[in-house]
């Protein structure tokens, strides 16, 4: 995933927008949350971070660092 992605990942996170957030995964995926039983699907993930965005205000994440593959980096 290149930054771009990522700083979109993160922005549906801080946006609290589960259907933005879903669009990352994989139709079939799995997401656990915490110690919370894991959820199979976009639909049950959307639930589930929806339910849980509806249940706090906001949050103010910062990123202090980002790794970059260099050259000789395999990922």
């Amino acid at each position: 995933m290149d930054t771009t992605q990522v700083d979109k990942l993160f922005h549906a996170i801080d946006a609290m927008d589960p259907d933005a957030f879903v669009a990352f995964l994989t139709p079939t995926g799995t997401f656990t949350f915490g110690n919370a039983p894991p959820v199979h699907g976009r639909p049950a993930v959307r639930e589930l971070v929806h339910g849980f965005w509806q249940s706090i205000r906001g949050s103010a994440p910062r990123s202090l660092a980002r790794w970059r593959p260099t050259p000789t980096c395999r990922h």
